[in-house]
């Protein structure tokens, strides 16, 4: 079907235009949708997934927010429990947890995270073979195989209040394994 010139120029206007319109719309649609939800019962479930695979307790006290642009969850009043053997019941506490997802690498599936830590208070520890609180086991598998494929990858960076400097530390990659 051929169009004049002048009328194939609004056609290809009408359908960019009608194709912003259909984005603005189902970013909307996305927004609203996160904002009416209530993530905070989704939280103990996140909460008991983290005792099955690792052992220890994830309490979180506070309000949760998710956020669509830039992606992220926010999470008040978090705490991760020691080893039993340490010398305090939390390892890990934090005023807030923030976690952002890089959008356009989730969507190829590559998961990059950016977490922070508001007012964090880390205690490292050794016991008297010299294992860390760090090292986390964990306990005996449930009946049933898991699908989950991890990376060995992690790069973390610790920036102190007040400093325009990070210190950083980057695990090497390890090949991809099926999650226990």
């Amino acid at each position: 079907m051929r169009f004049p010139v002048g009328q194939a120029g609004r056609v290809w206007s009408r359908v960019l235009i009608g194709s912003a319109i259909a984005v603005v719309v189902l970013f909307a649609a996305a927004f609203m949708a996160l904002s009416f939800f209530d993530w905070n019962k989704y939280i103990s479930l996140a909460a008991a997934e983290v005792k099955t695979a690792t052992g220890r307790e994830l309490r979180v006290a506070g309000q949760t927010e998710v956020g669509l642009l830039p992606l992220r969850l926010i999470v008040d009043d978090v705490s991760l429990a020691n080893a039993t053997w340490g010398s305090r019941p939390q390892m890990i506490t934090a005023k807030r947890v923030e976690v952002r997802a890089a959008l356009l690498p989730l969507l190829t599936g590559d998961v990059r995270l950016k977490v922070d830590l508001v007012e964090p208070d880390v205690l490292l520890e050794t016991d008297a073979k010299g294992v860390g609180n760090w090292v986390i086991t964990a306990p005996a598998r449930r009946s049933g195989r898991t699908r989950l494929r991890t990376r060995r990858r992690c790069r973390w960076t610790w920036m102190p209040p007040g400093s325009r400097k990070a210190w950083s530390s980057t695990a090497p990659d390890g090949p991809e394994k099926p999650a226990d």
